[in-house]
């Protein structure tokens, strides 16, 4: 890695993590995160379609796509915050179901990014 990559990524996250904050106001949590679950697929999406077409061969734009900007967007520790504060309040059934949805969407929108990239 170079000091080049290092700024790629700064940059990146940066904008990744603006980004995430913005959709946040957008899609404020209620019962369900909406916000963080739709920042979860999107960032999904996002990497695999990034993986599969111009990040893939060029380390320059992997560093500010995929470890900058989808890393500083997507939100999976705000993830398993959500679910273990849901869990400690005694609701179980939201945080169960979010956690499902989650993984199954992110991994479908993985596929998905992979997929409209070939």
């Amino acid at each position: 890695m170079t000091l080049q990559h290092f700024t790629l990524i700064f940059l990146g996250g940066g904008l990744g993590s603006v980004a995430r904050y913005l959709l946040g106001l957008a899609l404020p949590a209620r019962a369900f995160p909406l916000g963080t679950f739709c920042v979860n697929v999107l960032g999904c999406l996002f990497i695999g379609y990034l993986a599969a077409t111009l990040a893939r061969d060029n380390a320059a734009l992997r560093a500010l796509c995929i470890s900058g900007f989808c890393g500083g967007f997507t939100t999976f520790s705000t993830f398993s915050l959500d679910i273990v504060q849901r869990w400690q309040d005694g609701h179980y059934l939201i945080p169960t179901l979010y956690l499902i949805l989650s993984l199954v969407g992110g991994i479908v929108a993985v596929l998905g990014g992979m997929a409209l990239a070939r």
